[in-house]
């Protein structure tokens, strides 16, 4: 179901987590009334954590490709 959905669209454990993520519901109160509460449990400890951990980590700047400190040239002469 969930792949086939438009965009925008989500499944209600979707919308269970968020509002657990967001603290308003609580994780016990949302798990009782998922409709599948495995489904919720794996997408809190997954979709959620790894959200997190990647909104933790400090921004990289992006690559723009060599400078020219990073090239180096082998130059050989031949008499």
């Amino acid at each position: 179901m969930e792949k086939s959905m438009t965009d925008g669209s989500q499944t209600f454990e979707q919308d269970i987590a968020r509002l657990i993520v967001e603290g308003t519901v609580e994780r016990k109160e949302g798990i009782n009334h998922a409709d599948s509460p495995t489904n919720l449990m794996w997408r809190l400890a997954n979709d959620f954590e790894a959200a997190k951990k990647a909104a933790e980590q400090p921004e990289e700047e992006e690559d723009t490709g060599p400078s020219f400190t990073e090239i180096t040239l082998d130059v050989k002469t031949t008499a």
